[in-house]
C-alpha cells in the first residue's frame, strides 16, 4: 500500500489499517515502507498513538494495534449491533465447511465487505474490500427491486449491447429469487481464478479514472460477475466448479440489506454438497434477516 502526500489524518489511518492486517505486529521500518513514509513523521505519529494506547510496542520493538482500539470497537458494536451475531453465524459457517466467510454492506452506490472469518485475503477480499452497484456486479442487491428499478439500473450500465446483456441480466435475477441466493462459477481454473480476482479487487480499489476502473470492472465481471449458474444448471445433478456462494440478509423493507458469502473456490462440486451449503448460508441469512426485523419477500 503505497500513500501519496496527505493530510495527517490519512496517515493516521493509513497505519492503523496496516496494524490492523497484521496482528504478530511490525517494525516501524517495514511499516514505513509500506506506507512511504518517512521514519520521522512515522515515529511522531507512532508515539501520539502510544500515549493513547491504540498502539502499543513490543518487547522486540515492533509494533501492533493496543487496547485503545477497544473504545471504538465497542462505538461500532452499538452503531451496528448485527456484527455480534453475524461474526457468529460466519464463524459456525467457517467451522463446518473451512471456507472463508465474508459479510458484505450494501450502499446506495456500493457493496463493501465489512467482515470476514478464515481465509480470504489470499484472493482479495478483505473489510473495506468495496465494489459499484453497477451492472453487474448489482446483481444480487437489485435482484428484488421493482421492474422500473431495474430497468433503471441495467440501463446504468456501459455495455456495448445493454439489450442483449440486459435480457441475460434479467433472467439471471429472476433465477436468483426463484432459488433465493447466487452460485457463481469459476472461469477457468480455482488457482487462476484466485489470482486474477485478487488482482483485479486490488486495482479496483485504487483506480480513479472512470475509463481505467471500467476496463478493470468488466475484466472482473468476466471472472465472477456473470458466471452465475442459472436454475436449470443447478438442478442437474453433475460436478460443478463454484467460487462462491452469496445469499442477501433482508432488511424490514424486504429488501437485501446485507450479503453473505460462502467462498468455496474449488473445481468440482457435488450436488449434495451444493444442497449443504444452501441449506446453511440460508439458515445463517434467516437468523441475520430476524435480528434486523427483515424477512423472505413473498413471489
Amino acid at each position: 500500500m503505497s500513500l501519496a502526500p496527505s493530510p495527517p489524518t490519512s496517515r493516521v489511518i493509513a497505519i492503523l489499517e496496516t496494524l490492523a492486517t497484521t496482528p504478530e505486529g511490525l517494525s516501524a521500518v517495514e511499516i514505513a515502507r509500506r506506507l512511504n513514509l518517512s521514519t520521522s513523521t512515522l515515529s511522531l505519529i507512532l508515539m501520539t498513538l502510544r500515549e493513547q494506547n491504540y498502539v502499543e510496542r513490543l518487547d522486540d520493538r515492533s509494533y501492533r494495534l493496543g487496547f485503545g482500539v477497544l473504545r471504538l470497537l465497542n462505538g461500532v458494536a452499538r452503531s451496528f449491533p448485527l456484527l455480534g451475531i453475524a461474526n457468529d453465524e460466519l464463524t459456525r459457517l467457517h467451522a463446518k465447511f473451512g471456507f472463508g466467510c465474508t459479510m458484505a454492506r450494501i450502499n446506495a452506490d456500493r457493496q463493501e465487505v465489512i467482515l470476514a472469518v478464515g481465509s480470504t485475503q489470499s484472493f482479495g477480499i478483505a473489510p473495506g474490500v468495496s465494489v459499484p452497484l453497477q451492472p453487474p456486479h448489482g446483481t444480487i442487491a437489485m435482484a428484488w427491486r421493482s421492474n422500473e428499478d431495474i430497468e433503471r439500473w441495467l440501463n446504468s450500465a456501459w455495455w456495448h449491447d445493454p439489450n442483449l446483456r440486459g435480457k441475460h441480466q434479467k433472467k439471471v435475477m429472476f433465477d436468483i429469487r426463484k432459488i433465493g441466493l447466487a452460485v457463481h462459477g469459476i472461469q477457468n481454473n480455482v488457482n487462476e481464478t484466485i489470482n486474477q480476482l485478487r488482482e483485479l479487487l486490488t486495482s479496483v480499489q485504487a483506480e480513479n479514472p472512470k475509463d481505467i476502473l471500467r476496463t478493470k470492472l468488466d475484466q472482473l465481471a468476466d471472472i465472477v460477475g456473470t458466471r452465475i449458474y442459472s436454475a436449470d444448471e443447478l438442478s442437474t445433478r453433475e460436478c460443478l466448479g463454484v467460487s462462491h456462494i452469496i445469499a442477501p440478509v433482508f432488511g424490514p423493507e424486504k429488501q437485501p440489506r446485507y450479503l453473505i458469502s460462502l467462498h468455496v473456490m474449488q473445481d468440482e462440486v457435488s450436488a449434495d454438497d451444493l444442497q449443504q451449503y444452501y441449506e446453511e448460508l440460508l439458515a445463517s441469512t434467516k437468523v441475520l434477516s430476524k435480528q434486523i426485523g427483515g424477512s423472505l419477500p413473498v413471489s
